[in-house]
């Protein structure tokens, strides 16, 4: 296999249909890394978690986190208290209206995704996502 020939169809693949592989990234990109990204992790942390923790869970820079709190905030989504354990610590914590949207919102994406890998087939959609899961350990590991 010529590497370097099959790198250049795919990124020339992947320049003439932008439009769904933007659609796809960023839908990815919420649910991970984003606003979705955080609400999805404060569901799960019961007694709230600290900025730092959440920059660490989801690998992103405590500036972004900063950003995507402030956002959250002022659309009613997370409330910041005082850590009871170190007033000098503030906890973030979801509210039913951030449920209410993180749910919708994921169930959405998780819709667009069911139905991409329903239109791939059971083969291909189960060699998709060993791919990525590959690719994914890869890029982490060097």
């Amino acid at each position: 296999m010529n590497y370097q020939e099959s790198t250049k169809e795919l990124l020339h693949y992947i320049a003439d249909y932008d439009m769904p592989c933007r659609t796809l990234q960023q839908n990815m990109f919420e649910c991970t890394r984003g606003e979705l990204g955080v609400l999805i992790y404060l569901i799960e942390e019961k007694d709230g978690a600290h900025a730092r923790d959440i920059s660490q869970k989801l690998n992103v820079n405590t500036s972004r986190v900063a950003a995507l709190l402030n956002t959250l905030s002022n659309k009613g989504y997370i409330i910041r208290c005082p850590d009871e354990n170190d007033k000098r610590k503030i906890r973030v914590f979801i509210t039913h209206e951030g449920k209410a949207y993180a749910d919708a919102r994921r169930e959405e994406v998780e819709k667009y995704m069911s139905h991409l890998l329903y239109e791939l087939g059971e083969e291909d959609a189960m060699n998709f996502i060993r791919i990525m899961k590959r690719m994914t350990h890869i890029m982490q590991n060097g």
